[in-house]
């Protein structure tokens, strides 16, 4: 069992080219820092007063519901970026 292709089936990810171990890992980890971040962003967007939500144009409704997306959904523009980060190297 090739550790190129069990890592990224278990993880439920998309490689980036590079796929020697190393780049694994770092793309591993480098993505489960943003899911981190994602949620801990879409707890503070939860948390925020009315007077906050009503600067920014969003409803307490919209809040609530984005902060119980499935941490599992992170933003597609976010990814992108992460996978041209991590192909760069």
């Amino acid at each position: 069992m090739k550790i190129e292709t069990t890592l990224p089936a278990i993880l439920g990810i998309q490689l980036p080219e590079k796929k020697d171990i190393k780049s694994l890992v770092n793309y591993a980890l480098a993505r489960w820092a943003l899911r981190r971040e994602v949620i801990a962003e879409r707890k503070q967007l939860a948390e925020l007063p009315e007077a906050l939500l009503k600067d920014i144009g969003v409803k307490r409704e919209d809040a609530t519901l984005e902060s119980r997306r499935d941490p599992s959904e992170i933003p597609p523009d976010r990814l992108a970026t992460l996978r041209k980060q991590h192909h760069q190297r």
